[in-house]
């Protein structure tokens, strides 16, 4: 091979014990919002939390209509607990009561 074209190889070599347990991660161009990802949700932007929310809200709702996840109570309950789900669901249903309590005080019978 010419010397020109060994500049072009990835230098990196894995060792075999990561080629066997298949410890080996392609690098993928990351995308400027995956970085908030996997922080923690207090310290995230508000702007992300929103469309964190959203998000959840969306993806739970297109999962209870999926009928493959009623066949069994695990799957069901997966619904709600995957990829901090119930977090972000907990913070609307929080949103929702205070606003219910701020602007109709009076909901007494």
């Amino acid at each position: 091979m010419p010397p020109a074209q060994m500049d072009n190889i990835d230098r990196k070599i894995p060792d075999r014990d990561a080629i066997q347990n298949n410890e080996i991660k392609e690098e993928v161009e990351e995308d400027p919002l995956e970085v908030f990802k996997f922080k923690d949700v207090f310290n995230l932007p508000l702007i992300i939390i929103i469309q964190n929310v959203a998000n959840a809200i969306l993806l739970v709702l297109e999962d209870l209509f999926e009928p493959d996840n009623y066949k069994s109570p695990k799957m069901f309950l997966k619904i709600f607990l995957i990829e901090n789900r119930l977090v972000y669901l907990g913070i609307f249903v929080i949103v929702i009561a205070l606003f219910l309590a701020l602007f109709f005080p009076t909901l007494e019978s």
